[in-house]
């Protein structure tokens, strides 16, 4: 996904990025049970997703899903920059 910024810098994508990720992660517990009367509970991460575009477009951000990722980490533009 490429993150498009006005005035942004190439420091800003990775800061922001991390910061709204933290943002959106929610625990889960997961219990399960199995056929003989055993169970077991786990804990899982997830992200919000929608809480997490949320985040970015409140710091100014907006997704380009036309954008090529690979175009955008060989350019010097100081507003455009991908996550992957």
């Amino acid at each position: 996904m490429v993150w498009l910024k006005d005035g942004g810098s190439q420091q800003d994508l990775p800061q922001d990025h991390d910061q709204c990720l933290q943002e959106a992660q929610e625990q889960i517990s997961e219990t399960y049970i199995s056929f003989n009367g055993g169970s077991s509970t786990e804990n899982v991460s997830v992200t919000n997703v929608p809480l997490f575009n949320a985040c970015m477009e409140a710091r100014g951000w907006r997704k380009c899903p036309e954008c090529d990722p690979a175009e955008y980490k060989s350019l010097q533009s100081i507003n455009r920059y991908s996550t992957e």
